[in-house]
């Protein structure tokens, strides 16, 4: 006679699942899809913004905000670098849905762009690896020459705060706002000498009212107090941050390390605990990451190990998936074949989005609230390690889910398998009888909704 019978719900979140376009908590809720951003400018609209003939690939965004102090109206000015090397702007929600030449303006890489007010005027700083230019936005923009190459850069209580190409272990401030001034070292501008071994300065950020520096293997912070400037350290690493992942998200500072995600609250650095330290164990150098409100987008490239290619895969890619953390509940997303090249925040009155853009595809994109990639189901997997794990041999009988229709369940007993798909929403109930002392469950479909409520194993003991 069998032993008696014991069921038992699996964990739909448990750490060592491996998952993608879904969203994993204690249940798997089909994860938001990608589609293309549409605007609507004076009552026109919604539709896509129009991409420069000349530009088949987006290669940097920006935005800033536009104050018109005759009339007292606001604007945001969009900025677009294309694979053509040449700048655009776009009068956001305004007069047209095209982008115009800026000036006819062109870099050899991507420009940071820095806006700010001076003199009552809109002035940005764009600068790359070769060449800086300011622009107020009531004249032509200026070609600075004589000047070192600002490589990130920041405001913080009326100063100008930059790092630069070399050397990289100073940082320069001005507080003219003058970037003409950085190099010079005077009683308006000066230079901050980083003494310590954290490393190369890579960027500067103001977050919570101070300045912070990301170094190779630490974070600084930097005050100053009329004419006394002080160095303090934050933070120091045994292994190399990942200058484009850090991000300022809600009310505190995130970034990846080779150990993980770690966040900076303003008064210590912790290393977050959660299940993506496992399938993120060696992150993409090429990471980039950005905020909006409390969601940590971060564009990073995993090895699935499944011999699959799912979208941008079936290419070349640099990143392979996006995922998108809620750090208020530790809840995230995995969306597997995306590549992202850049992300554009933008926040105002009226909206809220994040806008980004992927490798292969012209125009500017945002998540959808379905669960498609443009037009196309997105694939979702889930796949736990092993149930049974490190225990005496059972006898599974039963496999009980709630679950959306046509979803494949896939159970490897030892060596052996069996396959069961839903062939209605809600509850199923699946009967068998296999000898087992390792289990193995990989969920997968290609259909829009594809969640699953509860999944429960019942077994007994031999």
């Amino acid at each position: 006679m069998p032993a008696d019978k014991t069921s038992f719900k699996l964990k739909l979140n448990k750490n060592k699942n491996i998952f993608y376009n879904y969203q994993a908590d204690d249940k798997l809720i089909s994860a938001n899809g990608v589609e293309v951003a549409t605007f609507t400018f004076l009552e026109d609209g919604p539709r896509p913004l129009y991409i420069p003939d000349g530009v088949s690939q987006i290669k940097g965004l920006g935005c800033f905000k536009q104050y018109y102090p005759n009339d007292g109206d606001t604007t945001y000015r969009m900025l677009l670098y294309g694979d053509d090397k040449r700048l655009y702007y776009n009068l956001m929600f305004k007069y047209s849905y095209n982008f115009q030449s800026l000036f006819g303006i062109s870099f050899d890489t991507a420009p940071i762009v820095l806006s700010y007010k001076k003199d009552d005027l809109d002035t940005i700083i764009m600068s790359s690896q070769e060449k800086m230019y300011v622009w107020q936005t009531n004249h032509n923009p200026k070609q600075l020459s004589n000047v070192p190459i600002i490589t990130s850069m920041c405001m913080n209580e009326g100063v100008l705060f930059c790092t630069i190409k070399e050397p990289a272990f100073k940082i320069w401030y001005c507080k003219d706002l003058n970037p003409e001034l950085v190099g010079t070292n005077d009683d308006v501008s000066g230079y901050v000498s980083l003494q310590d071994d954290l490393g190369y300065a890579r960027k500067v950020i103001s977050f919570d009212e101070d300045v912070y520096v990301v170094r190779d293997y630490g974070i600084s912070k930097i005050n100053i107090y009329k004419d006394e400037v002080k160095v303090s350290m934050v933070y120091q690493s045994n292994t190399l941050i990942y200058t484009n992942t850090v991000s300022i998200c809600g009310n505190s500072l995130l970034f990846f390390t080779k150990d993980g995600l770690h966040v900076y609250n303003g008064a210590k650095v912790v290393k977050q605990d959660i299940n993506l330290n496992t399938i993120l164990r060696d992150i993409n150098p090429n990471a980039v990451a950005s905020s909006l409100g409390d969601i940590y987008y971060l564009a990073t490239n995993i090895d699935f190990s499944d011999g699959k290619q799912i979208l941008c895969e079936n290419g070349e890619y640099t990143n392979n998936v996006l995922i998108m953390l809620n750090t208020q509940d530790l809840t995230y997303q995995i969306l597997r074949g995306v590549d992202v090249v850049c992300f554009l925040p933008f926040k105002s009155e009226m909206l809220e989005e994040m806008y980004f853009v992927l490798n292969g595809v012209k125009e500017i994109v945002k998540i959808s609230k379905n669960s498609k990639y443009f037009d196309e189901n997105l694939p979702k997997l889930w796949q736990n390690c092993n149930i049974f794990e490190n225990c005496n041999k059972k006898v599974a009988t039963k496999l009980t889910v709630y679950a959306s229709k046509n979803v494949t369940f896939a159970l490897k007993f030892n060596d052996k398998s069996l396959t069961f798909t839903t062939k209605k929403s809600g509850l199923n109930e699946f009967h068998f009888k296999r000898l087992c002392n390792t289990l193995q469950i990989t969920i997968t479909s290609q259909e829009e909704d594809a969640n699953v409520d509860s999944m429960e194993i019942t077994y007994y003991d031999c």
